[in-house]
């Protein structure tokens, strides 16, 4: 459900805690007025503020290094696997399509969606965030933010490809049937999630309501 007329003058009606001049706490959520922005949590310490200090441009600024990280974490491999008979090189995309070919269509489908799609998803789903937030944008606020919660949710996902690649490498070796280099690509993938999740937890949701209230 989305807002509305009859909604806008609902919540035109509602002080918001900033009109109020209240702020809480990122750590404990204690409430404390605005007058005390930039001084220390009365019970847990921490730097009070009413948004995060250069949430957009530190966003974007992380954003943009997952997105030159992105292409090369899915073509270039993340394996490469030694045997007496030679050396393979597994990239993601690659990987995909043998386990496709190979009539493992459920795990392909997996490996595609935690390891190429959620990334991808994750970096396209927060610029558009990130442009509501610069243009102003008051429409589907409700849904922005339902978004941004579910960015949080299935960011852990984008690690699986990673951790499958350690257990492999930890189950081959150990049974010396063959050698598990870590490829350049498992460095750009780690990349590529850690910069989107930093960027995830810089971003302030709460700017996007902020156009509102304006």
């Amino acid at each position: 459900m989305e807002l509305g007329e009859s909604d806008h003058r609902v919540l035109a009606s509602v002080r918001s805690a900033k009109q109020m001049g209240l702020l809480s706490c990122r750590t404990c959520h204690q409430i404390h007025v605005q007058s005390m922005e930039q001084l220390r949590c009365v019970q847990c310490g921490r730097k009070l503020q009413q948004r995060k200090t250069n949430s957009v441009a530190r966003s974007w600024m992380l954003l943009a290094a997952a997105m030159l990280a992105y292409f090369p974490a899915i073509l270039f491999p993340i394996t490469v696997i030694q045997t007496s008979a030679g050396k393979t090189n597994s990239a993601i995309i690659s990987r995909v399509i043998d386990l496709w070919l190979a009539g493992d269509g459920l795990v392909a489908l997996l490996m595609l969606a935690t390891s190429v799609m959620f990334p991808l998803a994750k970096i396209v789903s927060l610029a558009v965030l990130l442009l509501s937030v610069e243009r102003r944008s008051i429409w589907h606020l409700r849904k922005k933010t339902r978004l941004f919660r579910f960015l949080e949710i299935v960011s852990r996902w984008t690690m699986l490809d990673v951790f499958v690649v350690i257990l492999l490498t930890s189950f081959v070796q150990a049974g010396n049937i063959a050698k598990i280099i870590p490829g350049p690509g498992i460095l750009s993938f780690s990349a590529v999630v850690l910069l989107t999740m930093i960027a995830s937890r810089t971003f302030d949701s709460r700017l996007l309501w902020d156009s509102l209230d304006e």
